[in-house]
């Protein structure tokens, strides 16, 4: 997509716009000053139960030629770009199978989670449109304190 915007010389933007919630810029600046001691994992989870019919107007989120895949691209990649905005690049980044979760469906709208390691810090982002409990939260755990 880089090389096709240079070529067309357009500009190309991505949409991660949740790193300007006020929320996630305090969390940074508590991070960054040692407020919570030095992080070791991180959680962000976001489980809906989601199906064509609850989405008004398109439910495209359900076509795979245009939504691609599922709910780590849609929901997912917005989280891990909050841990890449709150923590640094990456050193590793892993897509984790789960039980109870093919493949064929963790990558499109059963859910699937993700690990990403850096600088000691670890991160998960566990995202599904089919989970029976609705819940959005992050989560951050340093030596002896927690705090979510």
């Amino acid at each position: 997509m880089v090389g096709e915007a240079r070529r067309l010389r357009r500009t190309l933007g991505v949409a991660y716009y949740r790193r300007f919630y006020p929320k996630l810029l305090k969390a940074k600046e508590l991070i960054a000053a040692g407020a919570i001691g030095r992080p070791l994992l991180a959680e962000l989870i976001h489980h809906v139960w989601l199906t064509p019919s609850d989405i008004s107007g398109d439910p495209w989120h359900f076509d795979p030629a245009i939504a691609g895949g599922g709910p780590l691209y849609d929901v997912g990649s917005h989280r891990i770009d909050v841990l890449n905005f709150l923590f640094g690049t990456p050193a590793r980044s892993q897509r984790l199978a789960l039980p109870g979760r093919p493949a064929e469906q963790s990558g499109r709208v059963g859910g699937c989670s993700h690990r990403i390691d850096r600088d000691g810090v670890r991160g998960l982002v566990d995202v599904s449109w089919r989970s029976p409990v609705r819940a959005t939260s992050a989560e951050f755990w340093a030596p002896a304190v927690s705090c979510g």
